[in-house]
């Protein structure tokens, strides 16, 4: 199942991660920052899902769930090779989900870890040990 799709909202407690692209397209919200991407994850949360979490390139992430909504600020690390990125922040997400790690925390995992990816070729070929200095500078705020 595509987890951009409206059907993923079906499953029971489900977490749903799409980037800005798909949340628009699963909503009909045009998104184009933090507020909006806010707005498409509250629509996932009435169809359903548990927790919605957007990424937003460069821009960050959102997460909106039962624990509130909050704004991942990623810092001004920008690669020069994106693809695979979306694939690493998902990986990291889940293993941070895995581990017993809270939605906002496990999210802060997969910026890092999609990060990390766009500063070295090869799509998924990060270097692990850049992780916790990007870690470290990625901020949270509430929307």
């Amino acid at each position: 199942m595509r987890c951009g799709s409206r059907s993923a909202t079906r499953e029971p407690r489900t977490l749903v991660k799409l980037n800005a692209s798909e949340a628009g397209e699963a909503t009909g919200v045009a998104v184009t920052d933090a507020r909006s991407a806010a707005v498409a994850a509250e629509r996932l949360l009435a169809a359903g899902a548990a927790a919605v979490v957007v990424t937003l390139g460069v821009d960050g992430a959102v997460v909106v769930g039962a624990g509130g909504r909050a704004r991942l600020v990623a810092p001004a690390m920008v690669g020069a090779y994106p693809v695979g990125s979306g694939d690493a922040f998902l990986g990291g997400l889940a293993v941070a989900l895995a581990r017993g790690d809270a939605t906002v925390e496990a999210a802060r995992l997969g910026c890092a870890a999609g990060i990390a990816n766009a500063q070295m070729p090869g799509a998924g070929d990060l270097d692990a040990s850049r992780i916790p200095s990007i870690l470290e500078a990625i901020s949270v705020e509430p929307i």
